[in-house]
């Protein structure tokens, strides 16, 4: 990738929005570049190089923008500019811009990294003793990402941000001398009050359709835990995380990580989680499952599977709680002193939960969440004194299962 580096030139009251990316994706239909014509790129006026494709049919230059810079194009000719084409795409890589030779583009990139804003707000900060706010500062985050800092302001000033319809407002607070002095105001492009809160407050609102504020629902966690069978990673392969159809991430198994990692995810009821899947070279090995906050595990699939399930008010996936039966294997040692190098594989119905052992005393125990009908199946791995190893196995009441 190709890097234009851009003026830091803000035309907003704010005087520390967070800087961002665009991308321009250039094209030749035609395949052998652009044949001596160029476009220089302008940010608020100032030249900061140019978009050429020296050869080939496409390339991709970034370019680092502070939000309210004014984005220009000026085209300098060649021998077939009808060959020419360009996308303009944000940070997540959506496209905003489509353009062919001659296009200017001309827009302004607002605060929320994008050609275009649904909804304006002011923010109106205040002091209620008049000497401004003695060193506090407050940081700007909309949808995870920082947006911008208002640093010490005056007894009272006005500033403005934009966002998208759905976004998600939240304050990150800094403290000064005199904090209880703090409040502040979110108003809507028509200074309508949508909003009060004072210094602590972390706003946690979502922006309406019709650029109204409403409380944001209250995320579910969960924890996606990725195996491997055979202890190597994943060789390879890896899913690809969409939450509601946008793309969050990927999820993988390093080599290095061995036969376990874990992400964090967070859905908000009636977000629908998913997997889509890029085969590696040993894909039967792969395998992955969902718990909720509690650790309960409410999925698990091998590799291929899509999940396609959709988050409730109950922070479950449709009310079932996969582990219908959570069993306990207790491991023992006769002699105290831990179970010498042995190990055992414990399966349910052939996935592969994990390699325990008793690492030292006489006893541990470990949960084995069990659905109805499913079998357990264990795969020992000898040590140096087997003879003083045994086990049982306990029902959700206590009771004893089995011994062994």
């Amino acid at each position: 990738m190709k890097y234009i580096l851009s003026l830091m030139l803000s035309l907003t009251a704010l005087l520390s929005w967070g800087q961002c990316n665009i991308y321009f994706n250039v094209y030749d239909s035609y395949g052998d570049g652009w044949n001596g014509a160029g476009a220089e790129v302008f940010l608020n006026g100032e030249s900061q190089g140019f978009l050429v494709l020296e050869n080939g049919s496409e390339d991709l230059f970034s370019v680092s923008v502070d939000p309210g810079t004014y984005v220009q194009l000026l085209w300098t000719s060649g021998d077939y500019d009808d060959e020419i084409s360009f996308d303009v795409l944000d940070e997540a890589g959506n496209v905003m811009w489509t353009g062919v030779f001659g296009d200017e583009v001309a827009q302004v990139v607002w605060t929320s990294c994008a050609f275009t804003a649904d909804c304006l707000y002011y923010l109106e900060t205040l002091d209620s003793y008049g000497d401004g706010w003695n060193g506090a500062s407050l940081d700007i985050y909309i949808n995870g990402w920082y947006n911008g800092t208002i640093d010490d302001p005056d007894l009272f000033d006005l500033w403005y941000f934009e966002a998208q319809v759905g976004d998600l407002i939240e304050f990150e607070w800094s403290s000064g001398d005199y904090d209880s002095e703090i409040s502040f105001n979110l108003l809507d492009s028509g200074e309508n009050l949508l909003y009060s809160g004072v210094f602590g407050d972390g706003v946690n609102q979502v922006t309406t359709a019709t650029c109204g504020l409403a409380p944001a629902e209250e995320g579910c966690a969960y924890f996606l835990n990725v195996y491997d069978s055979w202890g190597d990673g994943w060789n390879g392969a890896y899913a690809n995380v969409y939450i509601d159809g946008d793309f969050v991430g990927e999820a993988e198994l390093l080599e290095s990580d061995g036969d376990f990692a874990y992400y964090d995810v967070t859905l908000y009821p009636g977000e629908v989680f998913e997997l889509e899947w890029v085969g590696g070279e040993a894909d039967s090995e792969v395998y992955f499952s969902i718990m909720d906050a509690d650790e309960n595990v409410i999925y698990y699939g091998e590799w291929g599977d899509p999940v396609s399930q959709m988050a409730t008010e109950n922070c479950d996936f449709g009310g079932q709680i996969y582990s219908d039966c959570e069993f306990t294997i207790n491991l023992m040692d006769s002699y105290g002193d831990g179970w010498n190098g042995a190990e055992v594989d414990i399966y349910t119905d052939g996935i592969y939960w994990g390699t325990y052992d008793v690492t030292d005393g006489m006893i541990e125990s470990w949960p084995i969440p069990v659905y109805e009908g499913q079998e357990v199946y264990l795969e020992w791995y000898s040590g140096d004194y087997d003879d003083e190893i045994s086990f049982s196995i306990e029902g959700p009441s206590g009771a004893i299962l089995y011994e062994g």
